[in-house]
């Protein structure tokens, strides 16, 4: 694990050395995660942002690897086109459900939520 700025990270990665990268970024929801990090774009502010890390993560995967956005519907599917469009497959889109108290189950925790998984593979 590497706590920096992805970009920069990525950056600093050879070409087409990677298998897989699983990214899990800030949702645009305005939570505060340090002073580092800002969660309040603008939308397009937050889309040009997350096309500059994701162009850096397909630079990086190895033809025949897989990139996994885990993110909001309301993101996912604006950034699937600009993942086709710069060479990547749709493969999966994977719901993810989860339990809101995890010290103790609770039928009426569980939680269906809204945030996917996209799974793209180098065409």
């Amino acid at each position: 694990m590497v706590e920096d700025d992805c970009i920069s990270v990525l950056k600093n990665i050879k070409s087409e050395t990677v298998d897989t990268v699983f990214a899990d970024p800030p949702f645009n929801l305005n939570k505060m995660y340090g002073k580092k990090s800002n969660d309040n774009l603008e939308n397009e502010e937050y889309i040009e942002w997350s096309k500059s890390w994701i162009r850096e993560a397909i630079r990086i995967i190895n033809p025949g690897g897989s990139l996994f956005i885990y993110n909001l519907p309301k993101w996912n599917m604006l950034l699937g086109s600009f993942l086709y469009e710069n060479g990547m497959m749709f493969r999966h889109w994977i719901a993810v459900y989860c339990q809101r108290n995890i010290l103790r189950f609770n039928p009426t925790d569980l939680i269906k939520e809204n945030m996917l998984c996209n799974n793209y593979t180098i065409t």
